[in-house]
């Protein structure tokens, strides 16, 4: 009788011990991380389909670059933002129509066929802020994430003489055919950013659109030997996904954190 009245209220108080420990572990991996700020630093690449004056000049682009944003511990998110655009297709059907035969060759200074190879570059350059929208209670700095941006665009087309063949295709000359444009742009990004807990995992993936009113600073196409005086409405939209390295600062140090 000895042994079991003892045991009794020693096997109570260990439950409740057990009890207690229980919930305060639960009560730690439920309790949600604080918002922090924090400095991103980041890599971007995106595929983009050309809408508008855009589609009439070019196909399907893909871009790359980088940024540098900070999150504050209210969750907006202010920044910049700068791409490089390139593409293999060109859709603009008069370019150097003025060079080629009637069959639609170009040949060179000694009647052979010229290999001319035409590409898309540009770049983009964008002042952007938003606000994170928290989804999850487990993670108080991911969610839904809108930005919007403000900046300047500028495209043109890349023409290489490979033999340096067509004289009217080398030096000052390219200048009158790259339909070089540029101008004001504005942007708009709907997508999911991911800050782990652990601060390993950190990225971005959403749409994006972009639309920039550019105009030809060139003052005559050779080829149409036209001068294109309208504005451009030249419109991307796309896919994006960005990498980003966070620098935490507690204290007086800042942490780095990468996989």
């Amino acid at each position: 009788m000895t042994n079991t009245s003892f045991a009794n209220p020693f096997f109570i108080v260990l439950c409740l011990l057990l009890h207690n420990i229980a919930l305060l572990a639960q009560n730690t991996t439920t309790t949600p991380p604080p918002i922090r700020s924090v400095t991103l630093i980041g890599i971007d690449g995106a595929v983009q389909v050309p809408q508008a004056d855009m589609a009439k000049r070019f196909g399907i682009n893909a871009n790359i670059g980088g940024g540098v944003f900070r999150k504050t511990n209210t969750n907006w998110l202010f920044g910049v933002d700068a791409d490089f655009l390139f593409g293999n297709r060109i859709v603009e059907d008069s370019l150097v129509g003025n060079l080629a035969t009637a069959q639609g060759y170009l040949l060179t200074q000694s009647g052979t066929y010229a290999d001319i190879r035409f590409y898309e570059r540009g770049i983009a350059a964008f002042f952007k802020f938003g606000k994170v929208f928290p989804i999850s209670p487990k993670n108080n700095n991911s969610g839904i994430v809108g930005l919007l941006g403000i900046g300047a665009m500028q495209h043109h087309i890349k023409i290489i003489d490979k033999e340096n063949s067509i004289r009217q295709l080398q030096g000052d000359y390219l200048k009158g055919y790259d339909r070089l444009s540029n101008g004001p742009a504005v942007s708009a990004y709907l997508g999911y950013l991911y800050l782990a807990n652990n601060k390993l995992i950190n990225f971005s993936a959403g749409v994006e659109l972009s639309y920039a009113r550019t105009k030809n600073r060139r003052s005559l196409n050779f080829d149409t030997q036209t001068s294109e005086t309208n504005p451009r409405n030249d419109i991307l939209l796309g896919a994006r996904f960005s990498w980003f390295l966070p620098l935490y600062r507690k204290g007086s140090e800042t942490k780095y954190y990468m996989n």
